[in-house]
């Protein structure tokens, strides 16, 4: 399957490959939000995406946060049959660590 859009300058498959298993620690997701301290956090899953992937960051996260908050919902990695569902989390979470403009 040929994809519709262009590589970026000089990357390929072995060199963003290479890259991320030679920097573990800066492309660790988990330890990366551990590092957010106690700021609002919310992580979305997908339950046949990486629902599995989003429990472990989660799990890291709150070990720093316990009030980080994670949904793992049964759709797929896009949301597609939850996108209006999606769409009113993202808004009640920026509701809530955002004031409110008038």
């Amino acid at each position: 399957m040929e994809s519709d859009l262009p590589p970026l300058h000089g990357a390929t498959y072995d060199s963003l490959t290479a890259e991320i298993k030679g920097n573990g620690e800066k492309f660790d997701l988990g330890r990366r939000l551990a590092g957010y301290g106690r700021r609002p956090l919310t992580i979305l899953g997908a339950e046949k995406g990486l629902g599995a992937e989003a429990r472990t960051v989660a799990a890291d996260a709150q070990g720093a946060n316990p009030n980080a908050r994670l949904m793992v919902w049964p759709t797929d990695h896009s949301f597609s049959d939850k996108r209006i569902a999606l769409a009113d989390a993202l808004v009640r979470f920026l509701s809530g660590v955002a004031p409110t403009i008038r």
